[in-house]
C-alpha cells in the first residue's frame, strides 16, 4: 500500500481514458457486443465458422495465431486456461473485479488482468508485445507461458507420457499437466522434480540429499486457500483445464 501514490482529476481521466482503450482493444477482436468494421466482417464471420468449437471473440484471434504457426497443441491448453481464469472474460465475477483490477494495475499495483488474469510482471518477463486486455494479447500470453513451462518440464525429466498419479482422463501428458500446474501454483512450486519419501503416499522435491528418487511424471497437488472462499487444488485446476481442452474439437 505504501507504493501507491493519490490521484488527482487528470491521473483520474487518464486511468479511464485508459480503461476505455483497453476495454475497446478486446472488443474490437470479436466480442459480440461490439460492430465489426466491415472490411472484416467476411474474416470474422469465416474464422467464427472454422473454429465453431471455441467462444465467438476467441475465433479470429485463433485463426491468426494458428496462421502464424503456433502449435494448436498449446493453443487449446491456453483456451482451456483463459476458460477456467476468466469464463473467456466473460461472467458477473470478471465483470465486476477486473475493472478495478485495471484500475489497481494502472496505480502500480501487480495484479492479475484481462483474460488471462497474468500480472503484468509477467508479461514483462515473457517480454510480450501486446497488452493483456486484448483477446490476441491474452491468448499469446498463456501460449508463451505455457510453451516456456513445457520446456522446463521437460527439462525436469517429464514426458509425453499421462501423469502417474492423476486419472488418465483427467490428463494430457505429464510435461502439459505440469504447465498447466505451474500457471494456478507458479512455475517455480510446480515445475521441479519430485522424489520417493519415507511415506509412500507423500512426494518430495528431490534434493539431492535426503530425496533422491525421482518419480517420473509426477504432478504437485497443492490446496491454494483464496481470499474470496473459491478454494482450489492443482489437480482440481489441471482437471477443469483438461476438460476445457477436449471440447476444443474444431481445430
Amino acid at each position: 500500500m505504501k507504493n501507491v501514490r493519490k490521484i488527482n482529476e487528470s491521473d483520474f481521466d487518464r486511468i479511464v481514458e485508459k480503461i476505455l482503450k483497453e476495454q475497446y482493444n478486446f472488443i474490437s477482436v470479436g466480442a459480440p457486443t461490439q460492430t465489426v468494421p466491415s472490411k472484416d466482417l467476411a474474416r470474422y464471420k469465416a474464422a467464427e465458422k472454422k473454429y465453431y468449437c471455441v467462444p465467438k471473440p476467441f475465433a479470429p484471434a485463433l485463426d491468426e495465431l494458428i496462421k502464424r504457426g503456433y502449435n494448436k497443441h498449446i493453443l487449446k491448453m491456453a483456451l482451456g486456461v483463459i476458460g477456467r481464469e476468466s469464463s473467456f472474460a466473460s461472467g458477473l465475477r470478471y465483470n465486476i473485479l477486473n475493472p478495478f483490477k485495471e484500475v489497481w494495475s494502472l496505480l502500480g499495483g501487480d495484479t492479475s488482468v484481462g483474460p488471462a488474469q497474468m500480472k503484468h510482471s509477467t508479461a514483462k518477463d515473457l517480454k510480450l508485445k501486446e497488452g493483456l486486455s486484448s483477446v490476441r494479447g491474452a491468448m499469446d500470453a498463456v501460449y508463451q507461458y505455457l510453451k516456456r513451462s513445457i520446456n522446463l518440464a521437460a527439462a525436469k525429466g517429464y514426458t509425453n507420457q499421462k501423469s502417474v498419479n492423476v486419472p488418465a482422463n483427467k490428463s494430457l501428458d505429464a510435461k502439459s499437466d505440469l504447465a498447466i500446474a505451474s500457471y494456478n501454483s507458479g512455475i517455480g512450486k510446480a515445475i521441479q522434480k519430485f522424489c520417493e519419501t519415507k511415506n509412500p503416499k507423500l512426494k518430495a522435491p528431490c534434493d539431492g540429499k535426503k530425496y533422491t528418487k525421482q518419480v517420473k511424471n509426477y504432478l504437485p497437488n497443492y490446496p491454494t486457500k483464496r481470499w474470496d472462499g473459491v478454494d482450489i487444488s492443482t489437480h482440481g485446476y489441471v482437471a477443469e483445464v483438461v476438460n476445457k481442452y477436449k471440447k476444443f474439437n474444431c481445430f
